[in-house]
């Protein structure tokens, strides 16, 4: 059985989502989709940055042998992991609001406007609990004077009462970092995969014109 790991729950969360939204025929409201986009995209990005950069070092290399600034390589390893993983956490949160935040509008053709319906995470989640739960949701930080990553993430099986449990993930050898990475990498490509599908969606159903007619409305 695979460990989850440092993103598995963002792709979870995700693929929920747009599992409801795919199955619904009701259209999520066009700004809201458009922030979604936003969101993800800037998540992707600093995920690949927490893989690619410092993760998977095997303290060896000259840059982190040689430094003044740090009693370690390891230490210094997990400094500038732990800077990458904090600007993640801000924007992976920041994502997560999105994915709540999202809901459908429906056309109601004897009245003339639009609707604001439930949204595709209504039936997992309690808002107020899962609002809450955020403010402490993070994809990790490695622990002082060690190489463990303590993470908060999504607990599927109590989505409603209880969202956020901790886990922790061994990075003490190469070998483990080595393996997390590679298989973050296969989540972080079907993210990847996620934001390239609601590009296109975007460039096919919305126009700058929808945009900027919400955003005047929101000014009202």
């Amino acid at each position: 059985m695979k460990i989850q790991g440092i993103f598995d729950d963002i792709l979870k969360l995700t693929q929920m989502t747009f599992d409801e939204i795919k199955s619904s025929r009701l259209s999520i409201r066009k700004i809201l989709y458009y922030d979604l986009y936003r969101a993800l995209h800037d998540i992707n990005y600093e995920l690949y940055v927490v893989l690619e950069h410092y993760l998977a070092l095997t303290f060896e290399e000259e840059f982190l042998v040689q430094t003044t600034s740090y009693n370690s390589a390891e230490e210094k390893w997990r400094d500038v992991l732990n800077r990458d993983l904090t600007r993640a956490n801000s924007k992976v949160q920041s994502y997560l609001l999105q994915l709540q935040y999202l809901s459908y509008d429906d056309q109601d053709d004897n009245l003339g406007f639009q609707i604001t319906q439930k949204g595709p995470l209504d039936e997992y989640i309690n808002h107020k609990n899962f609002y809450a739960a955020l403010a402490h949701y993070s994809c990790g930080l490695i622990l002082e004077h060690s190489c463990t990553l303590q993470k908060a993430a999504i607990n599927f099986q109590a989505l409603k009462n209880n969202p956020i449990e901790t886990i922790s993930i061994d990075l003490s050898t190469y070998e483990k970092r080595l393996h997390v990475k590679k298989e973050e990498l296969v989540v972080l490509e079907q993210l990847n995969a996620i934001e390239e599908e609601v590009k296109a969606y975007l460039i096919a159903n919305v126009s700058i014109n929808d945009l900027v007619l919400v955003l005047q409305e929101l000014k009202k």
